[in-house]
């Protein structure tokens, strides 16, 4: 199996976990787990497929990498209330 299709198999995984917490799981407590799971998915693909790119691609990477940090911080916050 390729690269590519490996990156397109777990970004599907991500967003369908991700779609799976807010839209399908009742209980809070689960659904702030499995978007936290997601969430870690998600980054570790866009890390993995931007590895190696130009500056501007860093910086969004950066970006991108800094709001899954921030939404799975949040996720926490509310899973410890």
């Amino acid at each position: 199996m390729g690269k590519e299709r490996r990156i397109l198999i777990w970004t599907i995984t991500a967003v369908m976990l991700l779609l799976f917490s807010e839209i399908w799981i009742k209980n809070e407590a689960t659904s702030h787990v499995v978007n936290i799971i997601g969430s870690l998915v998600m980054m570790r693909v866009f890390m993995k497929a931007f590895k190696n790119e130009g500056k501007k691609v860093t910086f969004w990477l950066t970006i991108a990498v800094v709001a899954f940090m921030v939404d799975i911080l949040l996720n926490l916050i509310l899973l410890s209330i």
